[in-house]
């Protein structure tokens, strides 16, 4: 009973440390004097590291150790007011001439990561797509001195993962911390790459170990990209501390992996502020376009390749921030994944296109890519439960050909699907199909006849469960997803009928505040002509779109979380939609203080919806 007790009176106090929040600033090069505008590395001036030391004193910031840190979240100590933690990557020869005297001075500690097989070069180190000289870093009995002052603990940068690697068979680059190594005409399996990322690690350790008698602890992945799979490699190596790059959160002792800012010699005292402070912005509204891959897609490659440069040339036009990009394949028009655009164990691959597309875009454009995926619209041929109509036992041909969310062997294909397109490409976010659904006649349903309050229960129940199924969906793709769980944002696709007939809430088992609740972002189709079944014109459809908005600014829900997605054809009369109607339904979403929208589709090859109109109307939220 006394033990008991006691364990009751600790459990506030490991929950205050776990909240306790740390920042952690990166630095790279420092550099006496002026810095120049053409260095090939993020660089500083001694002049600025200096500004940067001197805000954090004389503002109450105390940099602490990483061992300090771990303490702490063991419950072994306890961490002073405003703890920041120093580090700096890559070992520059810097770090010993400038910083370290610095340190000294200030009595700061850090954390100092060194790339293992740099130091075992004689003339040049490879840096990306350069070379720098070997004496511009550090040598081993220099970080053997650094590792003994108890000042600086030395980490892993990696051994030989601070470079890029084939990701295709179309050449592009892919930090080599990450899956899908392409070469030899052949991807890595996923047992290659545990080897891979598991036998650098350990080279790693092992030099370091070597030359200073102390094994690291930390992982410092490099350009700040890894996922959970090697993660848990580091982990098992001994690391109990995986660093990333760019984030604008501060730390918790309870995170599995370790946010940082990167400052270089544009960073003011401001910014410092604005990180440690938590008041760097984390939202910005999305302004979407929503991309058919099946567009992009030719079988002649050239043209294919010419569809792929007008498309980034288009996007970056466009002025837009966020890609939903269709991952699948669906060249019948039928909303049913016939292949995908990815490799992968399970269905026919049309072409490796999405990480080809995906990554120029993130990298050309600057803007974040969701890979948009089937829930369950995926023909996978025979052998497999399908979801049918209960009155008919057949499928409904009214909707998609749906795989059953109840069937194991269904859920193990598509959670396949979701960790090989994780596996094989890099993406920010995924946007759920509008194929999530379960009518009233599907899925989990009573016998005979049913009250309206079954009827609502049951459509609770398979919202919930599709729910769940999408977590799985998600979880899968986390094993191998850039950047950890916190980067990785759901979208999901919501008929407006949903939200303006209550009704339909129990036809799709789908609701506006469930979605909103649970995804990071619900798109809501707000297409007028597809949502109403009679004919209507120009002036009903914007009367439509304006009763759409108000009803779903008075649920109360937060509209930073949800989309409105507009259509540019008219599926009805199979044309697309004039330039200046669009432009007028973005106007009354802009005058009505809605914060993201989007477009379905976008169409390279015809200009739809036209730049030169579109533009200026989505330049205008902010």
């Amino acid at each position: 009973m006394r033990i008991l007790l006691v364990l009751l009176l600790l459990l506030p106090i490991r929950q205050v440390w776990a909240e306790m929040r740390y920042g952690v600033l990166t630095y790279h090069d420092v550099v006496e004097g002026k810095v120049s505008g053409q260095t090939d590395t993020p660089t500083v001036s001694r002049s600025k590291l200096i500004e940067h030391f001197d805000w954090l004193k004389n503002n109450g910031y105390t940099p602490v150790s990483w061992k300090q840190i771990k303490e702490a979240e063991a419950g072994k100590g306890s961490l002073p007011e405003k703890p920041v933690l120093l580090t700096f990557d890559d070992g520059y020869l810097s770090f010993y001439q400038t910083v370290f005297p610095l340190l000294q001075q200030y009595r700061y500690p850090a954390v100092l990561a060194v790339v293992t097989s740099w130091l075992d070069e004689k003339d040049y180190v490879p840096y990306g797509t350069t070379k720098l000289p070997r004496n511009h870093f550090l040598s081993w009995p220099q970080i053997k001195t650094l590792q003994q002052s108890g000042l600086v603990e030395i980490a892993s940068h990696s051994d030989n993962l601070h470079r890029g690697q084939a990701g295709n068979p179309m050449g592009s680059e892919f930090a080599a911390a990450l899956s899908g190594y392409y070469r030899n005409g052949r991807y890595e399996t996923a047992e290659e790459y545990r080897h891979r990322i598991e036998a650098d690690l350990k080279t790693s350790a092992d030099k370091i170990e070597r030359h200073t008698g102390v094994r690291p602890r930390i992982i410092v992945w490099p350009y700040g990209q890894f996922n959970q799979t090697a993660v848990n490699i580091a982990r098992k190596t001994g690391f109990d501390g995986s660093f990333s790059l760019y984030d604008r959160r501060l730390n918790r002792l309870s995170d599995g992996h370790i946010g940082r800012a990167m400052l270089d010699e544009g960073s003011d005292t401001a910014f410092l502020q604005a990180y440690l402070q938590e008041q760097l912005p984390r939202h910005r509204p999305q302004k979407i376009a929503h991309v058919d891959l099946d567009y992009i897609y030719d079988t002649d490659e050239r043209q294919m390749n010419r569809n792929i440069d007008a498309l980034i040339d288009r996007i970056s036009k466009l002025g837009v921030n966020t890609v939903y990009l269709q991952a699948f394949a669906d060249p019948d028009g039928d909303g049913t994944a016939d292949a995908v655009y990815f490799p992968n164990r399970r269905i026919p691959m049309r072409a490796d296109l999405f990480s080809r597309v995906s990554w120029q875009l993130m990298s050309r454009t600057k803007t974040e890519v969701y890979a948009w995926m089937p829930m369950l619209a995926v023909n996978a041929g025979k052998g497999y439960e399908y979801v049918t109509d209960h009155r008919t036992q057949m499928p409904d041909p009214a909707h998609y050909l749906r795989l059953s969310p109840y069937n194991e062997k269904n859920r193990k294909l598509l959670e396949d699907l979701y960790e090989d397109l994780a596996f094989h490409a890099r993406f920010n976010g995924i946007i759920f199909h509008d194929d999530g659904l379960l009518t009233d006649n599907e899925g989990k349903i009573a016998p005979g006849k049913r009250s309206e309050e079954q009827y609502r229960r049951e459509a609770v129940q398979k919202e919930q469960d599709l729910i769940k199924h999408g977590d799985r969906l998600k979880t899968a793709a986390l094993n191998y997803s850039f950047n950890g769980l916190e980067q990785m944002k759901t979208a999901r696709n919501l008929y407006a009928g949903v939200i303006t007939d209550k009704n339909q809430q129990k036809w799709f088992a789908q609701s506006l505040p469930a979605f909103v609740k649970h995804y990071d972002y619900t798109a809501i189709m707000a297409m007028p002509y597809m949502e109403n079944e009679a004919a209507i014109d120009s002036l009903q459809a914007a009367e439509w779109l304006k009763g759409l908005v108000t009803t779903v600014q008075n649920s109360g829900l937060p509209s930073e979380k949800i989309v409105f997605e507009l259509q540019t054809v008219n599926w009805r009369s199979e044309r697309p939609l004039p330039a200046g109607e669009i432009t007028n339904w973005l106007h009354i979403l802009r005058q009505a203080g809605v914060q993201n929208i989007g477009y379905y589709p976008d169409n390279v090859h015809t200009n739809q919806p036209p730049i030169q109109q579109i533009k200026p109307v989505l330049d205008q939220f902010q």
